[in-house]
């Protein structure tokens, strides 16, 4: 309905003035009705030549198997509102009797017949793109958060037709949205295009293509939106140091001393085998070795201590979070990200056996963190997002001591669980707010396209989108106090460093 509104533009105000100048010049017979009908008629043929470059491409899209509103969707925003204002001034001269502002309306309906049929000869088809290659890629490809990423873009085989300039936009899903513009002069050859992003948030993105169209350099009239290059980025989640972790997540206990075994008396001067390379001396048995006339050690008479054992399992349940516009879901399913990564290779560094469980595109899994298995388990944390297909309960297990980092603990029937709790208030931003709109200044930078009264009202609806948004995920994110959040801790942010605190 919108594509076939901004094509009605193209003839519509047109063909209103001109029925109103004929009307008044019937009906008042004055010489300014006349001059202003001269002048309609003058650009007669310079509307049918128009008329006809646009059958031209609308036969060829359709051709093509596109659209043929597309071919003739070419009027920018300034485009629409130069037609529409240049034949209401006309249409108003001839009613008024004022020439001189006849003759600014015919002037404008002139500048716009002769935007759209160059445009509708040189921009509107094909021959533009023909040969052109994008190749989208982001250096580094494998970030990790918090680093500085680079947005590289390649154009190969560009044409820039006289009077136009090529628009390039990109950009990455939570981060910025970047825009390039090529003269004619940059046609030609190679030309590689680089842009900052920022700061790299958590994720795998599969970025879409590129958007490319070429604009006049009035900005009246653009061709159609062509979408090449996609590309591909990991960002993979930064480990912070742990402080307080031992004391807090009490993981050693007596897992750290040594068992006696429960044997016979007779049982422990059996217990030999044959000396092996790297056995302690000390526990040859002598006796036994002469008589069966080769080294012969006596092993220990206890179990050794084992490494304590931990599962880590990383709760992001929340149903219905991808329909919140907030930016605060992603900055809190991060953090729990980073506090989970980092608990993990904080309690591995401690020589704890740690098992990190979580859902991944909607499956449980789990993996061992070692040395050897460091890097996909980062892999894997990047992969992680909110979920609504398994509850927490599929993640545990009675095998080893668990903890849970959640940002809402609550309630399980499943034995003894320890949280680390991560809250929103405290890994979350608020809600950045609008420029200041006041009726005597602009809240953008004169000259900026924001400032146009539509794209601001958009901007405050889109804000207060975003604000209900932000109110409705603090209440799903609202969790209290209760006897099964007995020994939890409160993760918090301390410089570089994750904070562990005993939840009071």
């Amino acid at each position: 309905m919108r594509r076939a509104a901004r094509v009605a533009s193209l003839f519509v105000p047109s063909l209103v003035a001109w029925a109103v100048v004929r009307a008044a010049d019937a009906n008042s017979g004055r010489d300014d009705s006349a001059l202003v009908r001269a002048g309609m008629q003058a650009l007669v043929p310079l509307f049918v030549v128009m008329a006809a470059a646009l059958l031209v491409r609308a036969v060829e899209a359709t051709g093509a198997r596109r659209s043929w509103t597309e071919a003739l969707d070419i009027l920018s925003g300034p485009g629409r509102a130069l037609v529409w204002t240049a034949a209401a001034a006309t249409a108003g001269a001839a009613s008024v009797g004022w020439a001189s502002l006849g003759v600014l309306g015919l002037a404008g309906l002139a500048v716009a017949y002769a935007m759209v049929t160059w445009t509708a000869l040189v921009a509107a088809g094909e021959e533009p793109w023909k040969g052109l290659a994008v190749t989208r890629a982001f250096a580094p490809a494998t970030a990790v958060e918090g680093d500085a990423v680079k947005e590289e873009l390649t154009l190969t085989g560009t044409r820039v037709p006289a009077g136009f300039r090529l628009l390039v936009r990109a950009g990455l899903a939570r981060h910025r949205t970047t825009a390039y513009v090529l003269d004619g002069d940059a046609a030609g050859g190679e030309i590689a295009l680089t842009a900052e992003l920022g700061a790299a948030r958590r994720g795998e993105y599969d970025a879409g293509p590129a958007e490319l169209w070429l604009q006049d350099v009035f900005g009246l009239c653009r061709s159609r939106v062509v979408r090449l290059g996609a590309g591909r980025l990991v960002v993979l989640p930064r480990a912070l140091p742990v402080d307080d972790l031992d004391a807090t997540a009490a993981v050693r206990g007596d897992d750290a001393e040594s068992v006696p075994s429960v044997r016979l008396p007779t049982e422990g001067s059996f217990r030999i085998r044959p000396y092996a390379p790297g056995d302690d001396a000390r526990r040859i048995h002598w006796v036994r070795s002469l008589s069966a006339r080769e080294l012969m050690v006596r092993l220990p008479d206890e179990i050794p201590p084992e490494l304590p054992s931990v599962r880590l399992v990383l709760d992001t349940q929340l149903v219905g979070a991808a329909a919140l516009v907030t930016p605060a879901t992603g900055q809190l399913c991060d953090a729990l990200v980073r506090v989970w990564i980092s608990a993990a290779q904080s309690l591995m560094a401690r020589g704890v056996r740690v098992t990190v469980a979580c859902v991944a595109g909607e499956r449980v899994v789990e993996k061992a963190m070692t040395l050897e298995t460091a890097g996909a388990v980062l892999r894997l944390g990047a992969r992680v997002d909110w979920h609504a297909a398994q509850p927490v309960e599929a993640l545990l297990c009675d095998d080893a001591r668990q903890i849970v980092v959640s940002a809402r603990p609550r309630a399980v029937d499943h034995g003894d669980v320890s949280w680390i709790v991560v809250p929103e208030c405290v890994w979350t931003d608020p809600e950045p707010a609008l420029p200041a709109d006041e009726w005597a200044t602009l809240p953008y930078p004169s000259g900026s396209a924001e400032n146009r009264w539509w794209r601001r009202r958009r901007a405050r609806v889109a804000q207060r989108a975003v604000e209900r948004a932000g109110v409705l995920f603090d209440q799903l994110m609202h969790w209290s106090d209760g006897p099964h959040l007995a020994g939890a801790v409160v993760a918090r942010p301390r410089g570089a460093r994750v904070a562990l605190e005993a939840l009071s």
